[in-house]
């Protein structure tokens, strides 16, 4: 709860020796009138509401984002969770957890132009890919 609080009053948490903790969440709402992209001259698929195309789903997420300066190196990150909550099609339902960061370096006084150091990892999860 107070995770969400920080975030949606966007205040930054200051961590030790030069970093910078930002958390955040939200949620948002969408309806899709064809889910499966399917032509509607062929049968709905049904799901716990009936045969239909259309459905919505809730997006929520919640995560951090943060720097962390060393001299002139700027270490960088961000981790967050997702869940996917699906009102008709409940086998949609599924969760996902990313992370990504990396290190952007100065060399000779100026930041250097050349590929940075970075790393990105996604792990999705529900009951269709157990």
């Amino acid at each position: 709860m107070l995770l969400w609080a920080a975030g949606m009053a966007g205040l930054a948490l200051t961590a030790e020796a030069g970093g910078v903790l930002t958390p955040y969440a939200a949620e948002d709402i969408e309806h899709n009138t064809n889910v499966f992209d399917l032509p509607k001259s062929g049968g709905a698929p049904v799901g716990k509401n009936g045969p239909t195309f259309a459905d919505t789903y809730f997006d929520t997420r919640g995560g951090v984002e943060g720097t962390y300066l060393l001299d002139e190196q700027k270490f960088f990150g961000t981790a967050e969770f997702r869940h996917f909550n699906y009102d008709n099609f409940t086998a949609l339902d599924h969760n996902e957890v990313l992370f990504d960061g990396g290190l952007k370096w100065v060399a000779f006084g100026k930041p250097w132009k050349g590929p940075r150091l970075e790393f990105a990892a996604h792990r999705c999860s529900g009951p269709e890919r157990a």
